[in-house]
């Protein structure tokens, strides 16, 4: 059997889940066992033969293109400030098996029968969307900041047009990092079905997506990426209550400033 611990890429990629996990923590955009991640280690594992530690697990729906894959996600419980200093305590290797509808989890030589996060179902809807549309982006990242969580309590900014307009509107940056939008899931159970199945669809083009009253999920290359593009729209977030908190009426940039931003970017 391939020793999963003897494997250099894995290393790094646990050197960045415990980097990721320790600024999300400190950025108090995961209370408690709030947040949780995956990343498409397909490149890393592929080849190698792995023991499982449980038995195949049917999925509700089927995910052709994470066949075969390998996916690294967190485990149901598990806590940002516990991830930065042990990650491998606080993971799951998933093997996808060659149907897309059921998979394994591979022992990392710790505890046995951990179960992934309760938000898989999303995950694995995004990562299967990201092979098929965006095979260069593998990591999804799901956080809690108050920030976001506080405007879509906001009843003026639960549409995806008004919250589009607010964000561009504040950060000129914006528009060249999404340029195909922001996208906005009304509020679903967490970990439920259909909060997977709108999310997914959502990352056909989008690179994050907010979730009303729930915080918000980006994808990226790396959980680095991931990261940035959450911590942008915080800022963004910021700028805005800090404004408004001013008593003054805000003074964003109009329609046409927006759209030449936009045309600068291509």
């Amino acid at each position: 059997m391939t020793e999963i611990t003897k494997n250099k890429k894995f290393d790094a990629l646990l050197d960045e889940i415990k980097q990721i996990s320790g600024l999300i923590w400190e950025s108090g955009w995961a209370e408690a066992n709030a947040g949780n991640f995956s990343v498409n280690a397909t490149e890393i594992f592929k080849g190698g033969k792995y023991s499982f530690s449980g038995k195949r697990v049917k999925t509700s729906g089927e995910y052709k293109f994470l066949r075969n894959n390998f996916i690294v996600i967190s485990r149901a419980g598990s806590r940002m400030r516990d991830i930065s200093i042990n990650p491998i305590s606080d993971i799951c290797i998933l093997y996808i098996d060659k149907t897309g509808k059921g998979y394994y989890s591979i022992s990392t030589g710790g505890e046995k029968d951990i179960k992934p996060t309760s938000e898989l179902l999303t995950h694995l809807e995004i990562q299967n969307k990201l092979v098929k549309n965006n095979p260069e982006e593998k990591a999804v990242l799901h956080t809690h900041p108050a920030e976001l969580i506080a405007l879509t309590n906001l009843k003026k900014f639960t549409s995806g047009k008004n919250i589009n307009k607010l964000f561009y509107s504040v950060l000129p940056e914006l528009s060249v990092l999404f340029p195909d939008g922001i996208g906005f899931v009304k509020c679903f159970d967490a970990g439920s079905e259909e909060l997977a199945l709108q999310t997914g669809r959502k990352f056909r083009k989008k690179k994050i997506v907010l979730w009303e009253k729930h915080g918000c999920v980006s994808a990226g290359r790396n959980l680095s990426e991931a990261f940035d593009r959450i911590d942008v729209m915080v800022k963004s977030a910021k700028i805005f209550f800090l404004a408004a908190s001013t008593g003054n009426k805000t003074n964003g940039l109009n329609v046409h400033q927006i759209k030449e931003l936009k045309n600068h970017s291509k």
